[in-house]
């Protein structure tokens, strides 16, 4: 089904049939509500429309009455029951845009601006034109109603003409364009790109005094209809026609744009953008959509800019910003007829860069400009770029530029052209701004599986992402391994995957090819960084984090702030740093890997101090926030900072949490980092304060392997002070965990890390420590029924304490002793054992253990059959706990 309304308002049915209705006031509502299908338009709006002067007291209703024989229509013609409704004040109709003839017009001249082949764009443009039939609206609308409604579909009459006859010169059909634009240029004398294309025609045709008095015509025309003189597009091509431009004689456009890559995936989102910041159809204010290189919009008169877009994708070397603009380059070829320009400026390349003057000899020589004609002079060149552009629509690509001075000069006249620039660092104030990051993990195992292929990608699909992972997701890097995969078919993924983990930037690379080596890549932009920059990244290449703040990295380098702020936007912009959230700054991991290669240049008096620094960084920095975070914490005896640390502090509570929740991941790298450096003392010191923080976020793990690196590089270098504390730490971390799964009743949890504490304080030679932590291994027993297991470590332990006198320590085992007893059927003997725990725990002054321990002793008397004595004990435990106390309320249970 079509409907159509350019022309006489109708409908064309599937069957063959055409429809249409009797009065001119109920065309014009099915006209009007198929303008905008699917959208209400409202009653008042309607009879606005349908009448010229005042509208008559029965206006509503005869608005009512109209669509009611719309809908008998729509019925007749097949379109269902529902195609038209009312909702919200007024009546929409519910059809597909693409079955109304001026929207299925403009989906088809979008269409073919995409399309770069002119045979098929001009096929497709006719389909388009065809669907006219003659003035909009012919047989519905008033007088008044035509002048509001109709130049807008006129308008996109007119624009499909346009691109039908840009795409016949193309072919070389001036002759019948001169005739056919003739006419309706005759009918619209005002529009600018018809008079343009028809002059075009006739110049082909060799009739230039034709087209130099429709020139004549048109500025006639201008003048007496908008009061304006013809827009720079129309003079240029007038000018042109004057002096015999050879460059105005049809010639095959420039079509400069490389190959695109193959295997090009996951940049949807890119591509968008670049459509968005990319359109040679300029809107102005009000809306309008005028011809390209208009200078004004005739339908309000306002002046459009008549810049082309120019759009700046930037990112780092390998990042894939050159084969993104050819890949979307190629797809938009068909919105830009009158070619494609593409030079690579050499901004970041072994060879020597192209400068402007040499760009724009190349430019200038693919639009037809002879050698002997192109200026000398920089201006002058400029200036005949420009003329030679002024009304064509070219898409301009300059790739590899450096500096925007470089790039300016090639920007083209005529906002019908646009210009994509590629370069690794921003250039601010050039155009609108297309970042380009490495890809996400699933976008770089697709390019690989894409170049690999499905096979050989399914058979291995943990090592295909794990080699994604190791290229840092970057394409230049996916593309490198995956060729040297196509070469060796018979070779594993995962073998190939061990063989690139050894060195990453080394055999990132295929041999003799520039372009395809991840070094070279990054030595480009290296070598364009200022000398403190490259210091800076050589530094960086010593931090075992991916991730770090402005202190540390201050601290690193031993430079003041200031300086070191400014080489770090330098090589944020470079892309060799990225800026993260919360003033922070991290490298990809390839990065990394090629400033550590720097960093072997630096000489190891300077490495050997860095490293100071910043482990100083940390641990002054660590310590000042511990003391905000646990005040009772007691200072550690810290080296004075090397000279020119920096070391950071906190104001509060939050603020010591919000520096630990951003630097705890780098923190453990760190500390590793010490560990294998076989810095004892340090790492210890590192370990210490990081506990605090840990243990308050419940990163039992995170201790344990710590304190286990913090006892390991003690026992290389001998530090029997920094072995203790480490294993004091670790000891005291299983104890808490212990707990912790003793609550939850997961009792074999508990018992490992009972003994796993017990090793601990054994190793670290703490007798109170090993007494309450065999105590704990005799309690898990215990409660896993395991009693003869149980006995011999509550009685070593019990022995223990006495000897050291440690009465907490008796009471405690004591009450597991007790236990053990009531639990292998014995409370007689159990009842004298919690006596003894509950006198005990009284005499250490601790009531919360003296009242369980009671409860404990209630259990064992109630179990003798001694109720009094059971009520007693569980009595005296619950004046002793709170009311809210979680001991209470099953005491409470027991008297009740």
């Amino acid at each position: 089904m079509l409907f159509r309304i350019l022309g006489p308002v109708q409908i064309d049915a599937d069957d063959g049939t055409t429809h249409t209705l009797n009065r001119r006031q109920e065309r014009a509502v099915l006209a009007l509500l198929l303008l905008r299908p699917g959208r209400v338009l409202p009653v008042e709006r309607l009879c606005d429309l349908l009448w010229d002067g005042p509208q008559p007291a029965t206006a509503r209703r005869a608005v009512h009455n109209h669509v009611a024989a719309v809908r008998a229509a729509l019925a007749a013609a097949g379109a269902g029951p529902d195609a038209l409704v009312s909702r919200d004040g007024g009546y929409a109709v519910l059809v597909e845009p693409d079955d109304v003839d001026v929207h299925r017009m403009r989906r088809i001249v979008a269409q073919a601006r995409e399309i770069g082949d002119p045979v098929r764009r001009a096929r497709l443009l006719e389909s388009a034109v065809a669907l006219w039939r003659g003035p909009p609206l012919h047989n519905a609308a008033s007088d008044r109603l035509r002048e509001r409604i109709a130049p807008e579909l006129t308008d996109a009459y007119l624009s499909a003409h346009e691109e039908l006859a840009s795409a016949g010169l193309a072919l070389g059909r001036h002759d019948a364009l001169a005739g056919t634009l003739g006419g309706l240029v005759a009918t619209y004398p005002a529009r600018e790109r018809l008079a343009e294309l028809a002059m075009l025609a006739l110049y082909r045709g060799g009739r230039a005094t034709e087209a130099l008095d429709l020139f004549r015509r048109t500025r006639k025309a201008l003048g007496t209809e908008v009061g304006t003189e013809p827009g720079p597009a129309l003079a240029d091509l007038h000018g042109r026609i004057l002096r015999q431009d050879p460059t105005l004689d049809a010639a095959e456009a420039p079509r400069q744009l490389p190959v695109a890559p193959p295997f090009f995936t996951a940049r949807e989102e890119l591509l968008a953008r670049l459509d968005a910041a990319v359109d040679p159809r300029r809107s102005c204010s009000c809306g309008a959509r005028p011809a390209p290189g208009e200078a004004v919009c005739r339908s309000h008169d306002c002046k459009i800019d008549t810049e082309p877009p120019v759009v700046v994708v930037s990112g780092a070397g390998g990042v894939g910003k050159t084969a993104l603009v050819v890949h979307w380059g190629r797809g938009a070829a068909g919105r830009f007829p009158d070619g494609q320009l593409f030079v690579d400026l050499r901004g970041y390349s072994h060879d020597p860069p192209v400068g402007p003057h040499e760009a724009l000899s190349r430019f200038l020589r693919a639009l037809g400009v002879p050698d002997g004609r192109i200026p000398v002079a920089l201006d002058r060149a400029v200036a005949l770029y420009r003329e030679r552009t002024a009304g064509r629509r070219l898409l301009v690509v300059v790739d590899n530029a450096h500096a925007a001075a470089d790039v300016l000069p090639l920007v083209p006249a005529g906002a019908g052209s646009a210009v994509v620039v590629t370069c690794r660092e921003p250039l601010p104030g050039l155009g609108a701004h297309v970042p380009v990051e490495v890809l996400a993990p699933d976008g770089a195992v697709r390019l690989l599986a894409e170049i690999v292929g499905p096979e050989r990608a399914a058979a291995e699909p943990e090592a295909l992402a794990a080699l994604a992972d190791a290229c840092a997701h970057l394409p230049l890097a996916l593309r490198v391994a995956a060729a040297h995969l196509l070469v060796d078919p018979e070779r594993g993924i995962a073998a190939h995957l061990a063989e690139l983990r050894a060195d990453r930037i080394g055999r990132l690379s295929v041999e003799g090819d520039a372009a395809a080596s991840l070094r070279a890549s990054l030595d480009l932009s290296y070598r364009a960084l200022p000398a403190p920059a490259r210091h800076l990244l050589a530094v960086l290449g010593l931090h075992p984090a991916e991730t770090f703040c402005l202190g540390a990295v201050t601290s690193l380098a031993g430079a003041p702030l200031d300086a070191v702020r400014d080489s770090l936007r330098a090589l944020v912009r470079a892309h060799f740093v990225m800026e993260r959230p919360g003033g922070r700054f991290g490298m990809h991991d390839l990065v990394s890997d090629y400033a550590a290669r720097h960093a072997h240049a630096l000489g190891a008096a300077e490495c050997a101090a860095a490293r100071r620094r910043m482990i100083d960084h940390y641990l002054h920095t660590g310590q000042a926030i511990v003391l905000v975070l646990d005040p009772g914490t007691a200072p550690m005896r810290l080296q004075p900072p090397a000279p020119g640390v920096v070391c950071g502090s906190a104001a509060d509570t939050a603020q010591a949490l919000d520096y630990y929740d951003a630097e705890v991941d780098t923190l453990l790298s760190v500390v590793r980092f010490a560990q294998d450096l076989d810095l004892a003392r340090e790492t210890w010191q590192l370990v210490r304060l990081m506990s605090v923080y840990l243990e308050r976020r419940g990163r039992w793990s995170d201790i344990v392997a710590t304190h286990n690196d913090a006892a390991a590089a003690a026992e290389r270098a001998g530090d029997l002070d920094g072995r203790a504390r480490a294993y004091r730490g670790l000891a005291h971390t299983h104890d808490i965990v212990r707990r912790v799964h003793d609550r939850r009743g997961d009792h074999e949890a508990a018992l490992r890390h009972a003994h796993a504490a017990l090793s601990s304080y054994t190793r670290a030679g703490l007798a109170s420590g090993r007494v309450h932590a065999m105590n704990a291994v005799g309690r898990a027993l215990t409660r896993l029924g395991r009693h003869a297991e149980a006995l011999p470590h509550c009685e070593r332990a019990l022995a223990t304490a006495e000897e050291i006198g440690d009465v907490k320590a008796q009471a405690g085992i004591l009450d597991t002793l007790a236990t053990l007893r009531h639990r292998q059927g014995d409370p007689a003997a159990a009842i004298s054992q919690f006596d003894r725990a509950v006198e005990l725990y009284r005499a250490a002054g601790d009531p919360h253990d003296e009242a369980e321990a009671l409860a404990h002793l209630g259990d064992a008397h109630a179990d003798t059959g001694n109720r009094r004595a059971a009520r007693e004990a569980w009595r005296r435990a619950l004046s002793i706990v709170d009311g809210d106390h979680a001991l209470a309320t099953g005491l409470r249970e027991r008297l009740a």
